[in-house]
């Protein structure tokens, strides 16, 4: 079996796939530039490094460097 996503597994497995309205904002993190827009999203919405340092510490070039790309 051949599988491409979760959707496909969903589909091999007989299964109805559903589909969810969703919004931008909601976007997975997988690369440097990718935290770059999380930031800038919460930015947006208000919400400050300093504020939240505890429960968001991870800054886009703090992902960069752990990625080894300093």
């Amino acid at each position: 079996m051949e599988v491409t996503d979760d959707v496909s597994v969903i589909e091999a497995l007989g299964l109805p796939v559903k589909l969810t309205l969703g919004q931008y904002s909601n976007i997975k993190l997988t690369t440097p530039g990718d935290l770059q827009i999380a930031e800038q999203i919460f930015r947006d919405r208000g919400v400050t490094v300093e504020e939240n340092s505890k429960s968001f510490p991870c800054t886009s070039e703090r992902y960069r460097d752990s990625l080894g790309n300093k």
